[in-house]
C-alpha cells in the first residue's frame, strides 16, 4: 500500500471525525461483547502496522493535496474533545466505553505527528485500548445478571460489592488514572507533543474524569432496583483480574522508564 492511501486509511483505524462514526457504529452493532473487546484492542494496532515508513511530514507531503502539518493533530484534538463530551450523556457501559475509546485513540495522532517511534505508538495504543476493552467484559457481566449494562437507575454496590469494585476499578483504568497503563500512555502523549496539543489533551483528560464521576453517580447511588438479587462476582475472578492488572501496570511503568527523563 502506498503512503498516501495508508494515510487515508488511518482516520478509520485511529478514529478521526467523521470516520470515527464508522468505528463507533461497528462497535455498537457487534452482538457479542467479547468481539467488541477484541476489536477494541486490535483495531488501533492495525493502524500502527499500516503507518507509512516515512515520517509524518513526509507522509503528508506525499498526498495529492497540500495539508498543513498542524491540520490532522487539530482534527484529532477536536475528535477527542467531541467524544469525551458526548460520553457525559451516556448511561450504557458498553456505549460509554466505545466513546471513551474513540476519544483516547484519536490522541495517537499527536505523538506520531511529533515523530514518536512505531513501537512506542503500539504500546500507547495497547494501553489505551485494553482498559476500554475490559469495560466491555464488565458490561457482559452486568448484562448476564441484570439484563443489560444500563447504569442509569442502578445502585450496584449495595448487594454486589465485588461487582461494584470491579466496575469502579475498570472505569478508573479507562480514565487513565495512576497507576494503570493508560496513565503512562497519557504521560507519553504529553511529553511528545507541542504545548498547544498538551493543553488540549489535558482538557480531554479532565472531561474523561467528569464523565467517569457521572457514571459512578448513576451506578452507585440511588434506590436499588428489583433485580438486584442476582449473584455477585466470584472472589477468584476478582483476584485473577487484580493480578493481571498489577502485572500490566508494572510492565507499563517499565516501558515509561525508557523515555521518561
Amino acid at each position: 500500500m502506498t503512503e498516501p492511501s495508508t494515510l487515508l486509511a488511518l482516520p478509520l483505524l485511529w478514529p478521526l471525525f467523521p470516520a470515527s462514526m464508522l468505528f463507533n457504529a461497528l462497535i455498537e452493532h457487534l452482538r457479542f461483547p467479547q468481539l467488541r473487546a477484541m476489536l477494541t484492542i486490535f483495531w488501533p494496532l492495525a493502524g500502527v502496522m499500516l503507518l507509512p515508513a516515512a515520517g509524518f511530514s513526509e507522509a503528508l507531503a506525499a498526498l495529492p493535496v497540500h495539508v498543513p502539518n498542524a491540520a490532522l493533530p487539530a482534527v484529532a484534538l477536536f475528535t477527542a474533545l467531541f467524544y469525551a463530551w458526548r460520553s457525559l450523556t451516556v448511561n450504557n457501559l458498553s456505549r460509554w466505553s466505545a466513546l471513551i475509546c474513540t476519544s483516547a485513540l484519536a490522541l495517537l495522532w499527536l505523538p506520531w505527528s511529533a515523530g514518536a517511534h512505531r513501537a512506542d505508538l503500539a504500546t500507547t495504543a495497547l494501553a489505551l485500548a485494553s482498559s476500554c476493552a475490559v469495560l466491555h467484559l464488565v458490561g457482559l457481566a452486568l448484562t448476564r445478571r441484570f439484563g443489560s449494562d444500563y447504569l442509569g437507575h442502578r445502585r450496584v454496590g449495595q448487594a454486589h460489592p465485588l461487582m461494584a469494585a470491579m466496575l469502579a476499578v475498570s472505569v478508573l483504568a479507562a480514565l487513565c488514572a495512576p497507576p494503570f497503563p493508560g496513565f503512562f500512555s497519557m504521560l507519553f502523549i504529553a511529553t511528545h507533543t507541542p504545548w498547544w496539543a498538551q493543553a488540549g489533551a489535558a482538557v480531554v483528560w479532565w472531561l474523561w474524569s467528569w464523565s467517569g464521576a457521572r457514571l459512578w453517580q448513576r451506578a452507585f447511588y440511588g434506590e436499588a432496583v428489583a433485580e438486584m438479587h442476582a449473584r455477585d462476582l466470584g472472589a477468584g475472578t476478582c483476584a485473577m483480574a487484580g493480578v493481571l492488572a498489577s502485572t500490566i501496570s508494572v510492565a507499563a511503568y517499565a516501558w515509561s522508564t525508557t523515555w521518561m527523563r
